[in-house]
């Protein structure tokens, strides 16, 4: 298969957040909910959009929660995100040989920029879809259907790559192949109903799945 488009996500695939987001939102429970969440039912809904999880746990302090996290993690942002290995190097390559990079991420559109923009990566990147751009998020195919349309390309020149059940669930349900990164947080359990069709446990190996 020749695949001219690939889709990324961004937490937990390209940029290591993982510890500051749970960080942020044991921070925000210890204010509004005077405790700590379990960690373990955090990461189950790690992947979707903050609002989601905050309803999840408590729909009445849910915006004061929110509130709490954001203001936490812009706090910590510059030294609790790191890259996570080769991912320039790859985008590079990428943006060398031609492939349109898209970018789906449930994270705001001031949140995600701020990301690509400290890590100076933004500019590998064509096609971004955030929050704000679609009204159904992972795992509903909204924002891949709305990907697949900005790149122009059949669904079988495109690949997903992500870390969460609901990005490869997403991805499925619009239609395109699927890469689950090896170092995702989720549990095999949680892919049961949505297995991807690779795994990887680097980026090299990805970029010679392209070739």
């Amino acid at each position: 298969m020749t695949y001219k488009g690939v889709i990324f996500d961004l937490d937990g695939t390209i940029l290591n957040s993982t510890k500051l987001n749970i960080d942020s939102f044991h921070h925000a429970c210890e204010i509004h909910l005077g405790r700590r969440l379990d960690e373990k039912e955090l990461l189950k809904l790690y992947g979707k959009p903050l609002i989601e999880q905050m309803n999840h746990f408590c729909p009445e302090k849910a915006n004061d929660m929110l509130i709490a996290y954001r203001e936490f993690s812009q706090k910590h942002h510059d030294k609790g995100n790191a890259l996570f290995p080769d991912v320039v190097g790859l985008l590079e390559q990428l943006k060398n040989n031609g492939f349109k990079i898209g970018l789906v991420t449930s994270k705001t559109t001031t949140s995600g920029k701020r990301n690509l923009e400290f890590f100076n990566i933004k500019k590998f990147f064509d096609f971004l879809i955030y929050f704000e751009d679609v009204d159904k998020h992972k795992p509903n195919p909204d924002p891949y259907e709305k990907m697949i349309n900005m790149m122009g390309l059949d669904t079988s020149e495109i690949i997903s790559i992500g870390d969460s059940p609901y990005d490869i669930l997403g991805s499925k349900r619009a239609g395109l192949t699927t890469v689950l990164v090896g170092w995702t947080t989720f549990s095999n359990e949680s892919f049961i109903n949505c297995q991807p069709d690779y795994i990887i446990n680097d980026f090299e190996t990805f970029l010679k799945m392209l070739r």
